[in-house]
């Protein structure tokens, strides 16, 4: 099982209590982060292991960009890093995409942005993967 805890602790400094945090670690016990309602597991390159959750929205609905932006904010509070904006090979062709990645010594977290007009929505994911 992916935990995210091992993920956090990867660069959290000691005492360290954000919301950001608080979230991702719960999403050990099994309960959503942030909120999501749709959540999961998967294999990616290589046959690794991942944890994801979708947040959906109406079509380039306003309120997706701020929630992205939103997410961005506590993750990024969380693990202390830098975003890398990254692009991912394995993208389903959406109408727009945009990903932000941080890379901490354990794993991998992932928020992407996607706005997918053949569904008519907009989606949020969210992506947890250990390091190899």
């Amino acid at each position: 099982m992916i935990r995210c805890a091992v993920i956090i602790a990867g660069c959290l400094m000691a005492g360290q209590a954000q919301a950001g945090c608080i979230a991702l670690e719960a999403w050990d016990t099994g309960a959503a982060p942030f909120g999501f309602e749709t959540c999961g597991t998967g294999l990616g390159e290589g046959g690794a292991a991942f944890r994801y959750c979708m947040k959906p929205f109406a079509y380039r609905d306003p309120a997706a960009a701020a929630e992205f932006a939103r997410l961005n904010g506590e993750i990024a509070a969380c693990l202390g890093l830098q975003v890398a904006a990254g692009a991912d090979a394995l993208v389903n062709h959406p109408d727009s995409y945009d990903l932000r990645q941080y890379e901490t010594r354990t794993g991998t977290v992932s928020l992407s942005l996607k706005d997918k007009g053949a569904l008519g929505q907009t989606l949020i994911f969210l992506r947890v993967q250990e390091g190899e």
